[in-house]
């Protein structure tokens, strides 16, 4: 990822949090002929002094005999949105704020039952905690069903690239019009993006 000095982002403990917030990313794995890509949720958990990305897939699709003993990265990208030069107190072209954070490693499968069904357990807690006590009543069949349905893995993080684009190049009466704009917009999204550059540019707010 290209990032200018004046983008990167260096805080890593930032950048986790970041994924915590934003956890559906992109895994990224080196095909036979083209990269394949695959569209998942997932979690950040730290394991002594490493830490480690979460997820699964269906069984169905072939991306997971990519992941075995391989690097592999997961990328990040929301939320973003279009900056329009209205914004600015000079004359200048639009331009798309965003936040990424890459993160790579090597993959590993989640093979042994107990291991892939801690994983549920802990993704539903996660994303939908209220469903626990009805996926506690499922009948075993029905769950060791659903495992055999699936492949989870997990990612030990050996590197990782984060960049906050967020008019970081303009002056501040412009970042003011840029935050007070995003946060006028009906798009949720240019909504939660002004609220980051909110919080950066008036961190005692």
């Amino acid at each position: 990822m290209y990032i200018p000095p004046s983008y990167q982002q260096v805080d890593f403990d930032q950048a986790l949090q970041f994924v915590t917030e934003y956890p559906f990313g992109i895994l990224t794995t080196n095909g036979e002929d083209f990269p394949t890509v695959t569209h998942l949720p997932f979690l950040i958990e730290k394991e002594g002094e490493d830490y480690y990305l979460y997820s699964h897939m269906a069984k169905a699709n072939p991306q997971w005999k990519a992941l075995i003993d391989q690097q592999v990265l997961a990328v990040f990208v929301e939320p973003h949105a279009y900056i329009s030069p209205q914004y600015y107190t000079r004359e200048s072209v639009p331009t798309w704020n965003y936040v990424a954070v890459h993160l790579a490693g090597k993959a590993t499968l989640i093979e042994d039952a107990n291991g892939m069904l801690e994983l549920m357990e802990k993704s539903i807690r996660f994303f939908d905690e209220k469903q626990l006590e009805q996926w506690h009543k499922m009948p075993n069949s029905y769950v060791q069903k659903l495992l055999k349905g699936i492949v989870a893995f997990r990612i030990q993080i050996t590197s990782w690239q984060a960049k906050e684009k967020l008019s970081q190049d303009r002056n501040a009466v412009e970042q003011q019009n840029i935050v007070a704009g995003l946060q006028d917009s009906t798009d949720s999204m240019a909504q939660q993006l002004g609220t980051i550059m909110k919080k950066k540019y008036n961190p005692k707010i």
